[in-house]
């Protein structure tokens, strides 16, 4: 009588299933996985994958030691194993890297690797980068100047201690990029504005720094989703905004002098922070409202307590305050400059207002004859 197989196990079923697999296959599925958890595991499945992770093209290395000076064998480890996997791998065309770790000047370990396994990403084959910098004593880590000429280039991630090398006379060409995202900790304007005007088709920028100047940033116009945030106490007031094809706008702590075409817009998340001329705040927010014509979302956090509005009674302005006065939760007093008004329509608006009911119990809403607009 024949003996009887004895029944797979599912952990060895599920090796089955993957021993099936191509190698495309297998690859993609590698690539939503650290490389550390690639090169460790892979091989403990099967013999055949012992050399898979050496044709990879997509790389995940991160270190989260923020005390570097404290765990230096940690760091020396985590460097010789990014080294060991740069160094043997078969393919030399690197499509995808996510690297984080601490970064120090004082320590040629930290500078020479961080330089050198940027550099070894960087090609004409290079599709995605994302570099998170942990900054020791405020040290920043400068990109390497042949990052921003690579050409097929589509996301790029720089946050962290990373300083921008970037002058008007430097050389930026990033024809592919489409989404850009800077999340660093101190920049000079002009450095981003010179990034910013390599990237012709760039369709999703996240900007989050402290500027050192105040210089004008120029948007490309083919923006179409953007997030703009100012880490600073006085918010910064840009040059012109005008991105025809944008849809969605973030803004926190920041406005801007002039307006152009933003049409298209349909969601726009408005956080305002006052610069040190109030009145042009106002101003400013009032021009990027009246641009928003066709917006089907709005969301306003504005930083103010006070809005002083000058109007002559007309029924759009009227509608103007009513829409404040219902919905401005926070909202402690509304003053309405009305010098150019008659009595007569001073005291229908007057009354008119003074029915609306309000989104803030704290309103008061007063008219001021005596200011001028």
């Amino acid at each position: 009588m024949a003996e009887s197989k004895p029944m797979k196990t599912d952990e060895e079923n599920a090796i089955d299933r993957l021993s099936s697999l191509p190698d495309s296959v297998l690859f993609h599925i590698l690539s939503f996985l650290p490389t550390k958890t690639c090169v460790s595991t892979i091989t403990l499945i099967s013999h055949r994958y012992l050399h898979l992770w050496k044709h990879l093209q997509v790389f995940e290395f991160h270190d989260d030691s923020q005390y570097p000076f404290e765990e230096t064998e940690r760091l020396k480890t985590f460097a010789a194993f990014v080294n060991s996997v740069l160094t043997l791998r078969k393919s030399r065309d690197i499509r995808k890297m996510r690297l984080s770790g601490a970064y120090s000047l004082s320590d040629t370990l930290y500078t020479n690797s961080f330089d050198t396994w940027i550099r070894a990403a960087i090609g004409p084959y290079l599709e995605e980068l994302h570099l998170f910098i942990f900054p020791v004593d405020g040290d920043q880590f400068p990109p390497p100047p042949s990052l921003f000429t690579c050409p097929n280039i589509v996301s790029l991630s720089l946050c962290g201690g990373i300083l921008l090398p970037l002058k008007h006379s430097s050389v930026v060409r990033l024809p592919s990029l489409k989404t850009l995202k800077l999340d660093i900790c101190y920049e000079d304007v002009d450095s981003v504005d010179v990034l910013l005007s390599g990237c012709p088709i760039l369709e999703t920028l996240d900007l989050s720094f402290a500027p050192k100047s105040f210089s004008n940033i120029r948007m490309p116009r083919s923006l179409k989703m953007l997030k703009f945030t100012v880490d600073n106490n006085i918010g910064v007031c840009l040059g012109k905004l005008d991105a025809p094809n944008l849809n969605y706008l973030i803004i926190n702590h920041v406005t801007f002098s002039s307006i152009g075409d933003l049409h298209n817009v349909l969601e726009a998340h408005l956080d305002v922070f006052p610069p040190p001329s109030q009145s042009a705040s106002v101003e400013s927010l009032l021009k990027l409202l009246q641009a928003l014509s066709k917006i089907t979302y709005l969301f306003m956090g504005v930083l103010t307590i006070k809005v002083k509005l000058g109007f002559q009674g007309y029924v759009d302005e009227v509608r103007f305050a009513e829409y404040i006065l219902r919905n401005g939760l926070v909202l402690k007093n509304m003053i309405i400059v009305n010098a150019l008004m008659d009595l007569k329509k001073k005291d229908s608006v007057i009354k008119k207002l003074s029915d609306i009911p309000r989104g803030s119990a704290i309103c008061k809403l007063q008219f001021d004859s005596a200011a001028s607009p």
